[in-house]
């Protein structure tokens, strides 16, 4: 009997690697058969197989930002932007994301006036795109990790020594500071909406319909947060406070 257990665990596994690898050959075919239509100048097929790995399931900063890359050739400043963007925030680190979006961005036709923009939330943000959320996650329970066995160890000793109770302070500060800016990466990251125009062009309104007053027309790329969403319209927020409605068909959530 227990044989026969073993004999399925093994099987079961083994179909399920099958599976996995098979995956993996079509995805990374799909990448490559990406890359080929790029280089030939068939972006709108490159567009199709990148978008098809996405599909799969597959979250990878290469493939965004190749992606973003086709849909600069078409044209598509908005898409371009939305796909540069979601590769920056699986690789944050990466210059050539970066230079991506500051390069298509001029050529944007909103330009949003950020004279009055904070010093402290901008060396803020500087800081913490140097990580993604789970490089953070994972720096803090480190720290924490190492504290907890530290505490326990000091515990236990017959006698205090303070080097090691200098050492678990300092554990102590790291764990505050890096804890806040966690925090600041959740709140960034998870509870704060981000959207991106994708329409050539699109009306901004002050309530969630086509009988408010339009207050300025939107073009493809500028982005923003969402404060509130209702019925097909969404109220965003520019990085220089104004706010407004946007039709929900218009943009895309980064």
């Amino acid at each position: 009997m227990l044989k026969k257990i073993f004999l399925l665990i093994l099987v079961s596994i083994f179909i399920l690697l099958s599976g996995t690898q098979s995956k993996c050959q079509d995805v990374l075919e799909l990448y490559q058969q990406g890359n080929q239509y790029y280089d030939q100048g068939e972006f709108d097929k490159a567009i199709e197989s990148y978008q098809k790995i996405i599909q799969a399931g597959l979250d990878n900063s290469k493939v965004y930002y190749n992606l973003g890359n086709a849909y600069f050739r078409q044209g598509e400043l908005g898409n371009a932007i939305l796909n540069y963007r979601r590769a920056e925030r699986l690789d944050p680190r990466d210059e050539d994301i970066k230079a991506n979006i500051e390069y298509v961005k001029l050529y944007t036709l909103d330009k949003i006036d950020l004279e009055n923009v904070n010093l402290v939330s901008s060396i803020m943000k500087s800081i913490l795109d140097r990580a993604t959320l789970d490089e953070w996650t994972l720096l803090v329970s480190g720290i924490y990790f190492l504290g907890i066995i530290l505490g326990i160890f000091l515990v236990f000793l017959d006698r205090l020594l303070r080097p090691l109770l200098i050492v678990l302070i300092i554990l102590i500060i790291l764990l505050i500071l890096s804890g806040s800016l966690l925090y600041a990466k959740i709140r960034t990251e998870a509870l704060i909406e981000r959207g991106v125009v994708i329409e050539a062009e699109t009306d901004v309104r002050s309530g969630p319909g086509d009988d408010y007053t339009l207050q300025f027309t939107a073009h493809e790329g500028l982005e923003f947060q969402i404060k509130d969403q209702q019925e097909g319209w969404n109220l965003i927020v520019l990085p220089n406070g104004v706010m407004g409605w946007l039709e929900k068909q218009t943009i895309e959530k980064i």
